[in-house]
């Protein structure tokens, strides 16, 4: 939305008034897409970055690094996966899952 006050400011100043149209378009196409990614009825800034590392972290509240292991970790999935290591770990834990609710079920047979 800054960014199209900021052109459409512009515009005016130039002497281009006859473009208001398009310049209000604009920015209610920004101001669209920008409420639609942030959830956010109005837009501020930093907003569209905030949202983006939610997205991408998963997390609530970013801290400095979030960003940085987020991509580490996806980086090494990805690196698994193409080397096959993906099917393998998957398979552990999905074995590692049955055999403890296999354990948490016998516990709680009564004789």
């Amino acid at each position: 939305a800054k960014i199209a006050d900021a052109v459409a400011a512009r515009v005016r100043h130039d002497g281009h008034g006859g473009c208001e149209e398009v310049i209000g378009t604009i920015k209610a196409t920004a101001d669209k897409v920008a409420s639609g990614f942030t959830g956010k009825e109005e837009y501020h800034f930093g907003d569209l970055s905030k949202a983006a590392a939610q997205k991408i972290t998963g997390k609530e509240d970013y801290k400095f690094g979030d960003l940085s292991k987020a991509a580490v970790g996806k980086i090494g999935d990805l690196a698994q996966y193409y080397s096959g290591q993906y099917e393998e770990e998957q398979t552990r834990s999905s074995v590692l899952a049955e055999e403890s609710t296999m354990r948490s079920s016998e516990g709680r047979k009564v004789s």
